[in-house]
């Protein structure tokens, strides 16, 4: 599942369930005011291990998963528009990619790593919005995929995910639109994939993951900040959880579903308000 800010609501689309081994198309918006959803047209395409990103007002979801246990993902732009609660198509990815993450920069989606199958991709593709069209950025200095990524102050910063030797990775990369290029922050205190990152005011939270396949998900949140390049400690979120996604609303972080390991997997569909305050 992906979610995105939407003016002071939240939007979570897609997703799955691991235990039916249904993708989803589900479109819902959350109202932090009135703690209430709603539901919406559904996304055109079903899909999980997706990415999403608002611009101008618009919520772009990029590629993700229609198939369970293949790893076989698609390349499909789909363009969801608030005002009139309907779904267009945009120009195709260059390749398809699922367990990816996007960003918004400027005036550009900067579409990050992920997989195809067994490849672990490192690279950036960068997609505007204006004239629908597709460029390509340097590549990152790592393959991975189930990372996070969120654009603050004129640059991209992209935080942890899975190599291919399925190591957890506890790497920051930073990527600066304006010279094409990559450079390395301090590593985050908690080497982790399946996570979500959220700005929150001048921070980057870092909520949940896993750091082995198929463990609990992590209480533990790493709060980066970009101007002195530095870690503290956050309050632990109250919930374990993986695969979960999050944006944020004024001074709060919304945690919303993803799923907690174990024998059964449960899929979780709670919502968790984190105060920064």
């Amino acid at each position: 599942m992906a979610a995105v800010n939407v003016g002071d609501k939240i939007m979570a689309i897609g997703g799955g369930d691991r235990i039916t081994k249904t993708p989803y198309a589900k479109n819902e918006i959350y109202n932090p005011i009135t703690n209430s959803w709603e539901t919406l047209t559904p996304m055109p395409t079903p899909r999980y291990a997706l990415a999403a990103a608002e611009y101008n007002g618009k919520v772009y979801v990029f590629g993700g998963q229609q198939i369970f246990g293949n790893a076989s993902p698609v390349n499909n732009v789909e363009i969801y528009d608030p005002v009139t609660d309907s779904w267009s198509t945009g120009s195709p990815m260059p390749n398809a990619r699922c367990e990816l993450a996007a960003a918004t920069c400027g005036d550009k989606i900067y579409v990050i790593s992920g997989l195809n199958y067994a490849t672990r991709y490192n690279t950036l593709q960068i997609y505007s919005p204006g004239t629908d069209s597709w460029s390509v950025g340097a590549p990152l200095p790592k393959s991975f995929s189930q990372h996070a990524a969120v654009g603050y102050g004129g640059k991209v910063y992209v935080f942890g995910g899975m190599d291919n030797s399925r190591k957890r990775l506890d790497t920051v990369y930073i990527y600066d639109p304006q010279s094409d290029t990559w450079s390395s922050g301090t590593p985050a205190p908690t080497g982790r994939s399946e996570l979500a990152a959220v700005v929150v005011g001048s921070k980057i939270y870092i909520f949940g993951g896993i750091t082995k396949d198929f463990t609990e998900g992590l209480t533990t949140v790493d709060i980066y900040d970009p101007l002195s390049d530095s870690w503290q400690k956050g309050d632990p979120s109250l919930s374990k959880r993986s695969t979960l996604a999050s944006a944020s609303v004024g001074s709060k972080a919304y945690l919303i579903g993803g799923y907690l390991y174990g024998n059964p997997i449960i899929e979780l569909n709670s919502v968790e308000a984190y105060s920064t305050e």
